[in-house]
């Protein structure tokens, strides 16, 4: 597993720039992300999350073009009062064995209940 994740408790699309840049280079990124984004899935993965693409602009996504390839993780909270019925992660690990799916939603959730109110 990553050692390192940018967490963060959502992204937006469009995305900056400098965020884009550091995608797959530089930052470990670990956000939820809108519940309507459009996060079409290209392929199933082994852990149950799946790889999609968000766009840094609406025209972008029309014209099929500066695709940012990241990988989805939707994920249920058992037993916990007031959850949301389902939550949704990207990260820009793609590869399950380097963040398997239930792992990253645990390191999401702990950062969330350690959040200050």
């Amino acid at each position: 597993m990553v050692s390192t994740y940018f967490v963060a408790d959502t992204i937006f699309t469009p995305i900056s720039a400098s965020v884009q840049d550091g995608i797959g280079r530089t930052l470990t990124l670990l956000w939820s992300i809108k519940k309507n984004a459009r996060l079409p899935c290209d392929k199933r993965l082994a852990d149950g999350s799946y790889l999609s693409r968000i766009y840094p602009s609406e025209k972008d996504r029309t014209r099929q073009r500066h695709a940012i390839c990241l990988r989805v993780i939707e994920y249920r909270l058992e037993g916990v009062n007031d959850a949301e019925p389902i939550y949704r992660l990207v990260t820009s690990v793609l590869n399950p064995q380097q963040g398997p799916a239930a792992e990253l939603a645990a390191l999401h959730h702990e950062r969330w209940e350690s959040k200050p109110r």
